[in-house]
């Protein structure tokens, strides 16, 4: 039940202001306790899921690594 902690990856990982951060984590922290199903990724998405993380990691090391 709750949305799939695999999801928030795609949220948290957005460059936005910190009180836009600290408001998207009250709400995902809600969805995680909410009691509606969703879907896990599986398949070529959890490997598209896996690739946009891996890319936005790269990306976002250089910049601070910069």
């Amino acid at each position: 039940m709750g949305l799939a902690l695999d999801n928030n990856v795609i949220i948290f990982s957005l460059n936005v202001f910190s009180i836009i951060i600290y408001i998207v984590l009250l709400v995902m922290a809600g969805f995680n306790l909410a009691p509606v199903q969703t879907p896990k990724f599986a398949g070529k998405w959890f490997y598209i899921l896996m690739a946009y993380t891996a890319i936005l990691t790269i990306i976002y090391g250089y910049i601070l690594w910069n």
